[in-house]
């Protein structure tokens, strides 16, 4: 009977977290020596930049890419909530820098020319609004590349739901206990609620 209880209690929370969603983001390869201007937010210095940067842009509703500049013995994260696909004129060179952009739906440009593509990255859509900020459409379109061919990335990636992959030998933490052995990066991820950073 126990086992039954259980079972039920597990189908109500993935159909909730199902029907919530979870902020997903998958970070591109980070472009050497670019700085996205112009579209910053916040910023941050950290000790641990790349990492706690990307954690950080995966905390804001907002972030959709993220630069990391040298400041002393620091680095200083830059949370941006847009890329360079929508502004491409503001992706300038600077010497030590780093540009990361995110696996956006928005980037395949899908709205109407007069309309803004809003990513809801939740649900891993996009929504198209117009002036007054009123959705006008919104689709499930994520390309699968967005200015490089190499999606990989070596830090900490967001996701929801955690499972185990074999492809590696070195485990790898995540905030639900479970295990990643896919990189030798960690790997976040969120399962359930009040656990790690589930939004």
């Amino acid at each position: 009977m126990d086992i039954l209880r259980i079972l039920f209690v597990l189908f109500k929370v993935t159909a909730v977290t199902k029907a919530i969603g979870c902020r997903t983001l998958t970070f591109l390869s980070c472009m050497e020596n670019m700085t996205f201007t112009g579209h910053v937010t916040s910023s941050f210095e950290d000790s641990e930049p790349e990492s706690m940067c990307k954690v950080r842009c995966w905390m804001d509703d907002s972030c959709v890419s993220i630069n990391l500049k040298p400041n002393g013995s620091v680095m200083t994260c830059e949370l941006s909530n847009t890329d360079h696909i929508g502004e491409p004129s503001d992706l300038v060179p600077i010497p030590g820098g780093k540009y990361c952009p995110v696996k956006n739906p928005c980037s395949s440009n899908p709205c109407q020319a007069g309309t803004k593509c809003t990513p809801d990255f939740s649900f891993e859509k996009y929504i198209c609004k117009n002036n007054n900020n009123e959705a006008t459409t919104s689709g499930t379109t994520i390309p699968t590349t967005r200015g490089s061919t190499d999606q990989s990335s070596d830090t900490p990636t967001p996701t929801t739901h955690g499972s185990t992959d074999q492809s590696s030998d070195t485990p790898t933490p995540t905030t639900n206990g479970s295990t990643d052995q896919s990189s030798d990066a960690p790997t976040l991820t969120t399962q359930g609620f009040g656990e790690g950073y589930d939004k």
